[in-house]
């Protein structure tokens, strides 16, 4: 969902109640990189469980500088992201101005 091209420029509201359980998986993806702007959640799973992941949704996300807003904290890990938080909403802004 998050490189799916027709979601370019939104911010996408998850409301599962977990999201990241899958994981990431490059066989899965839409496009070359994420195209929404960014991304909230109420919780992230900060272990992938299935077999086919090759990384977290967590690490992908900041990999891409996509912003991550989470409603809930519930694991150490999710503090990991650069762009995690209340800071998320104004980091566009902020990397736009270096």
């Amino acid at each position: 969902m998050f490189t799916d091209p027709s979601y370019l420029g939104q911010i996408v509201v998850m409301t599962a109640p977990m999201i990241g359980n899958y994981g990431i998986n490059p066989e899965d993806v839409e496009s070359d990189r994420p195209r929404v702007a960014g991304v909230v959640v109420r919780e992230l799973a900060a272990t992938p469980s299935n077999w086919r992941s090759t990384g977290t949704l967590i690490d992908w996300l900041a990999g891409a500088k996509v912003p991550l807003r989470l409603r809930r904290r519930y694991a150490a890990a999710h503090a990991a992201h650069p762009l995690q938080g209340r800071d998320a909403r104004c980091a566009g802004a902020r990397r736009e101005a270096q």
